[in-house]
């Protein structure tokens, strides 16, 4: 039996889709019974639960995709590639180190929501890949753990939500475009509202400045609001900036740092570990030990806000 958890569905994913979480139920409850839906579903209940992928082998992404005045569906199984950018543990509970080349996911829930017209005409043409000209409205992606739907073991309201906002066009969905990585209290969606307002006011923080430039030269045709993880911390997560050291991904920090934005291949970027249990964020390559039970992004970088901004 699947059963999407309702507080968090509402905290979670775009309010458009709030009213078709019976649909999404009975969705994944029929796509569930499939080999790999059962493969997937075993891990998804569980907090800890991993799924070993090697280059060629099915992403555990349960990808929904929801288009006006259709049922929504399960979207084909998406193979690994090397250089995949994708937030993994680099372990498994059985202690059986990972090959080269292989991950260890967490199970995920994804819903692509689709109404701006030339991407709807672009896909009914058969184009999945390349620039859609003319896009007025980008895609709106939504994923998180599948366990904080399906298991949960905190709370909305108790929450520190550690998310990505990424947006791109081409071939660089779903998770490969620019992105700004932030932790709140809130919603992402009320961090989301905020920097939509402030990127329209001119805003001259990087984050802004680049999603102003890519939306108005028609670069960006998705926009994903990825959800990491969700942890139940006492402490503010990060109250102050830390430093920058160079990095591989393109990527934007709260607060007021930014990034050196670049279109091409490993691009310099900021990066900051979070230490949700300390008042402050330190600089490094990963989340401190003595954190790593409250967060764990390897081989991701947390990047953190000022206070309670939220990122």
């Amino acid at each position: 039996m699947v059963s999407i958890n309702r507080q968090w569905w509402e905290h979670l994913a775009p309010k458009v889709m709030h009213p078709r979480v019976r649909e999404l139920d009975a969705l994944l409850q029929s796509w569930t019974r499939s080999d790999y839906g059962a493969h997937w579903l075993a891990s998804a209940r569980r907090e800890d639960g991993l799924v070993r992928v090697t280059p060629g082998q099915f992403i555990p992404v349960a990808h929904v995709i929801a288009l006006p005045g259709r049922r929504m569906f399960v979207a084909p199984q998406e193979r690994l590639r090397q250089g995949h950018r994708m937030v993994g543990s680099s372990a498994m509970a059985s202690g059986r180190p990972l090959e080269d080349g292989e991950l260890a996911l967490r199970p995920q829930i994804r819903v692509d929501v689709v109404e701006d017209q030339a991407l709807l005409t672009a896909a009914a043409m058969g184009q999945t890949s390349g620039r859609v000209a003319g896009v007025k409205a980008p895609a709106t992606l939504f994923s998180t753990p599948a366990t904080l739907l399906l298991a949960p073991k905190t709370w909305p309201k108790k929450a520190y939500v550690l998310y990505q906002h990424i947006f791109g066009d081409g071939g660089s969905y779903p998770d490969d475009g620019y992105f700004y990585v932030g932790v709140t209290t809130r919603t992402w969606q009320a961090r989301w509202a905020e920097h939509r307002r402030a990127m329209e006011a001119g805003s001259p923080l990087l984050f802004h400045r680049k999603l102003r430039e890519e939306l108005t030269a028609g670069r960006t045709t998705y926009i994903h609001h990825k959800v990491i993880r969700a942890r139940a911390c006492r402490r503010r997560g990060c109250r102050r900036s830390g430093k920058t050291t160079p990095g591989p991904w393109r990527r934007s920090a709260g607060g007021t740092a930014g990034f050196p934005s670049s279109r091409s291949g490993r691009s310099a970027s900021w990066r900051k570990a979070i230490r949700p249990r300390r008042s402050h964020c330190a600089s490094g390559p990963r989340i401190p030990t003595r954190c790593s039970g409250c967060w764990t992004v390897t081989p991701m970088r947390g990047c953190c806000s000022q206070a309670d901004r939220g990122g």
